[in-house]
């Protein structure tokens, strides 16, 4: 917990400089928690009423109640989103706004997204030990979709990938919003550490070796291309030699992103994602660097692939939009984007006091039978 904090004064900290400002309230990015997801459809009598902000978070509030996955799951967990894909009116389906529209029954599909309790507790203690105030919490994938991904292709199906340094985020996009979203168990520093046992060398010098030749595509010239490893690579490293090939360095990384791209094609292509998840991949994050990830994974998925680079914010350099900052620039883009949809999606509706003309409708069920996460 301490290195925690630590580590958060001191991202805090160089923020306050750069900006020239003082920090009392943040948005988090957390990725950990293993979040699950479950997309769920509801909908409410409105009685040829014109549907208004109550009505939306009726529907909402509906959602928040406790799903199957959550009552059934080991260790509790705390629901982070419940996000509106978009509504119906009566039959109408595929609307973005209902609101003003008059109608007999509203309906609405929503993903709804929880993560470990006690994981999200920690970090929440970490950063009340900071003195700083939480204004909002978003997973990571959710995050940089803000940044990364185009409103038409959250409109026809796709899905973005944010290659971390533990953890992948997939987030399936389709009829205008996220329907599905779970994390893989394998980041960039599973690249890294492979590394580092081939080498036999400490991590900071295999993630530069990594930084500098990594690349996922072999070239017929890499075998002649010597790399001197660097001298903190020598220590108790490879034995009586201070060079290596290029290939050697791809030949060990690649085993690690055939996994990567297995298990990820084995979840697209799953029966409950499959009509959703479009032909289009968009991978962003720090791991998103790598050389050659952009052909080598549409030969793996034979899917359309995109490098998915966040889109500039004024005021910030564009040398300063890394892929590494897809989540950062998704928050920045997300907390400018007051009164928008964003709004209803940030923690969900708070509940409310009474249902006033609202008939309760329970749930008509999930389109994924008991996780799809």
């Amino acid at each position: 917990m301490d290195a925690a904090k630590d580590a958060i004064l001191a991202t805090v900290t160089d923020a306050e400089e750069a900006a020239g400002l003082t920090i009392e309230d943040i948005f988090v990015c957390y990725s950990g928690g293993k979040p699950r997801s479950q997309l769920v459809d509801l909908e409410i009598d409105v009685s040829g009423h014109a549907v208004n902000d109550t009505h939306v978070n009726a529907l909402i509030n509906y959602a928040t109640q406790q799903l199957p996955f959550e009552q059934e799951s080991v260790r509790p967990m705390h629901r982070l989103h419940t996000l509106p894909v978009d509504y119906r009116v009566d039959r109408n389906h595929g609307i973005s706004d209902p609101r003003g529209m008059t109608a007999d029954r509203l309906g609405s599909r929503l993903l709804a997204v929880s993560v470990s309790r006690s994981s999200l507790d920690n970090i929440f203690d970490a950063i009340d030990k900071c003195h700083l105030t939480i204004r909002g919490v978003m997973v990571g994938g959710l995050a940089s979709h803000y940044a990364v991904i185009t409103e038409e292709e959250m409109q026809l199906g796709a899905c973005l990938v944010e290659i971390g340094a533990s953890i992948s985020t997939l987030v399936v996009f389709n009829g205008g919003g996220p329907v599905h979203l779970e994390t893989l168990p394998i980041g960039s520093d599973h690249l890294t550490r492979d590394l580092a046992a081939a080498l036999n060398c400490n991590i900071a010098a295999a993630e530069r070796i990594k930084t500098l030749y990594g690349s996922a595509l072999s070239n017929p010239s890499d075998s002649d291309r010597e790399i001197r490893l660097p001298q903190s690579a020598l220590n108790g490293g490879l034995v009586g030699s201070d060079r290596i090939t290029k290939s050697f360095v791809v030949g060990i990384m690649q085993p690690r992103l055939d996994e990567m791209l297995s298990m990820l094609k084995n979840r697209v292509e799953h029966t409950n994602l499959r009509k959703f998840a479009g032909r289009r991949v968009i991978f962003t994050g720090g791991g998103a660097n790598l050389t050659g990830l952009r052909d080598y994974a549409t030969l793996a998925l034979d899917r359309q692939i995109r490098i998915g680079r966040p889109r500039a914010m004024a005021g910030l350099p564009a040398s300063r939009v890394g892929f590494e900052l897809s989540a950062a620039m998704g928050l920045a883009h997300f907390s400018a984007t007051a009164g928008s949809k964003a709004t209803y999606s940030s923690m969900g509706a708070a509940p409310l006091t009474q249902k006033s003309l609202l008939q309760s409708i329970p749930l008509v069920g999930g389109l994924f039978s008991k996780r799809a996460a």
